[in-house]
This record gives structure tokens, sequence and C-alpha cells, in this order.
């Protein structure tokens, strides 16, 4: 196993861009959740029937063998419960904590296989004997239950072998070699099951994620559509209410551009349209521009004053003067109308900050055009 080969275990180099990766790790970690939230209850489930099956006969403390099985399932029962009441609690906002669902993840999977360990510990030295069940079991199993990356695996591997291996030597004398053997095949299809099942999934959620993308961008600016910005701006709201974030809306319009279409064609008129989209990608981060219809176009600035929404606007100004390849070799202007508002829960919504930045745009092109408009509640 190389350098470059362990490099690849990340998988990082299938994704183009880091808003790309957190997206692709979103959607995996809402699976991961699906997923926990059914295997998890499922261990929870066979550990209390196990207890509860040495209650019945009375054997818990009989012994230290029975101590020793005692101790191993409790603790997996109530690291199970905890997990689980963490998953829950995860789940009711993925879309912000995705990252401590996956660190979850990696404990959860190293407290399993060092779990397994354990028991294979006990069984080599109370009955003498290696079977080693569970913990080929929790090595082919693991990689599928959580979504976590093949590098962790290895570590795991590397750990759970070296442990189960010095068990074999200080326990069990006879057919050494062969255990060791067969354990290693275990592994080894482990690993591989974890490398593929890892891949395999990055490329679904790429796909989904690329889908999605494609159903979400306007085609000819690559800006989110008015689709989109319908289902985003109820959360930029809800996340300004409760952060008591004020909320800056910018609205932009080409100045003239029924008259650009006419005068100098349709592709000229498609050019400026993708220019000015650019130019607002370059001054706002781009999740948060969208094309609003025609020449249209909205840009939402959470936790941004009037002052911030200004600066936007000049900066836009400045780099449309200056681009250095202006389709149809003409200048064009923008209007602007900037609004900005404290989001309350009670009486306003969203739908407000568009109309009046909007009636502040109209207000900057009677006025002139080429110039913005602002307020400020």
């Amino acid at each position: 196993m190389n350098l470059e080969f362990l490099k690849k275990l990340n998988f990082n180099r299938q994704f183009e861009t880091e808003a790309e990766r957190e997206r692709v790790l979103k959607h995996a970690a809402a699976d991961s959740l699906a997923s926990g939230k059914r295997a998890v209850p499922t261990i929870i489930f066979f550990e209390i029937i196990m207890l509860g099956m040495w209650f019945l006969q009375g054997g818990f403390f009989s012994s230290m063998e029975h101590i020793a099985y005692f101790i191993a399932y409790t603790s997996l029962l109530l690291c199970s419960v905890a997990a689980y009441i963490i998953l829950i609690a995860v789940g009711r906002d993925i879309e912000h904590r995705y990252r401590l669902l996956q660190d979850l993840s990696v404990v959860y999977d190293a407290f399993m296989v060092i779990w397994s360990v354990y028991i294979t510990a006990i069984d080599a030295h109370y009955n003498g004997s290696f079977s080693g069940i569970v913990f080929i079991t929790i090595l082919v199993i693991v990689p599928v239950v959580s979504f976590v990356k093949p590098v962790f695996y290895v570590i795991f591997h590397v750990v759970g072998c070296g442990l189960v291996l010095a068990i074999i030597s200080v326990y069990i004398k006879d057919d050494v070699w062969a255990n060791i053997i067969n354990f290693s095949v275990f592994a080894i299809i482990s690993l591989i099951s974890s490398l593929t099942y890892y891949g395999v999934r990055i490329s679904s959620y790429k796909r989904q994620v690329m889908l999605e993308d494609a159903a979400e961008r306007d085609v000819l600016s690559g800006l989110y559509n008015r689709q989109k910005l319908g289902r985003m701006s109820p959360v930029i709201w809800k996340r300004c209410v409760e952060k008591e974030m004020t909320l800056t809306c910018i609205l932009c319009d080409i100045d003239d551009f029924k008259q650009i279409n006419d005068n100098y064609g349709h592709f000229v008129g498609d050019e400026w349209i993708k220019t000015v989209a650019e130019i607002m990608k370059q001054s706002v981060h781009d999740d948060l521009c969208f094309r609003y219809g025609g020449e249209e176009f909205i840009m939402l600035l959470p936790g941004e004053d009037l002052k911030d929404g200004i600066h936007v606007v000049e900066m836009i100004q400045e780099k449309l003067k200056i681009f250095p390849q202006k389709p149809g070799n003409i200048d064009v202007t923008l209007s602007f109308g900037i609004y900005e508002g404290l989001p309350s829960a009670e009486g306003d919504n969203i739908e407000k900050f568009f109309s009046k930045a909007d009636a502040l745009m109209y207000q900057a092109k009677r006025n002139g055009k080429n110039q913005y408009c602002s307020e400020r509640v």
C-alpha cells in the first residue's frame, strides 16, 4: 500500500469545489442518520434481550466470567442508547450539524471494534478457543452500517487486528496460523467492502447533487433560479429571526435591456446576463445570488446592514465599468434597490423585503437609472 493509495482513501479528489464537497457530505450524513436510526435500535433490542435472559437465569454475578460478559453487553447497551439519543438530537438540524454526525459515527464504530476485541478476549480466556465470529461480523458489517471514511477503517483494522493476534498468541497455542490466515482474509474483505461501499455512495451522492444543482440553477446565468429562491429564502429568514440578524435585500435590473436585444440581438443580451451574473458572483457568495427573472437579479445578505449592501452595489458598478470584454462592445448600466430590515417572527415576511427592494429599484430607474435607491427600517 503506497502513499498515493492512502491519499485516495479520503476521496477528496472527487470534489471540484469545497461547496460541492459539503453538499455531498450533507447527503451522506442524512443517509448515515437513517441507517443509524435502524441499526442502533436493533443493537439495543438484542442487548436488552441478552441481559433479560441472564437476569431470568440469575447468572449476572455468579462468576467472573458472567461479570465480564455482563460488563461487555451493558457497556454496549449504554453506549448505543447514548448514540441513539445524540442521533435524534442531531437529526433535528442535520443541515448544520452534519459534521457532528460524522464524528459520532467514527467514535461509535471505533467503540464497536474495541468492544468486539474485548468479547473475543473473553471467549479466548474462558473457553480457550478462537471463533472470532463476533469480531469478524463487526468488521464486515460496520462499514455498511454507517458512513465513515475508509482511512478510519485502516486504523480500526490495524488496532483491532493487532489486539486480536496478540490474544490468539497468548491464549491459543494450536492452529494459530490457520486462525491468523482466516482472520486476515475477513479483515481484507471488510476493508475492500468499506472502500467499495464508500466510493459507490460518494459517486451516488455526487450525481444526486449534480441533478439537484441542474434543477436549481438558471441555465443561462449559472445563478440559482427563482424556484431555488423560493426554497432558500424562508430558511434564510428563519435563521435571521433565530439569530436576531438584519437582512439586506438587493434587487438589480439591467437598464434598457429591451433596447439591447432589439438593437444588438438576443445573443448580446444573453452574454450581458452572463456577464452581470459573473460580476455578482465575484462580489457576493454565489449561494446568495439569484436570477429573479428576465434581466432582474436578487442578492440576499443575511447579517449585513445597509452600509454593507451599498458597498456590494458600488463594487458591482465599479467592476462593470472596467470589465475587459464587454459583449457587443457596448456599455451597460444597472439600477439597484437596497432594503434593510430586521426579520421578525410576527407580521413581516421575506416577500415584503422583495417588494420593498423592487419598489426602490424602480425609483432608481425613475431617477435616471445607473444608480441605487436604499431604505432602512
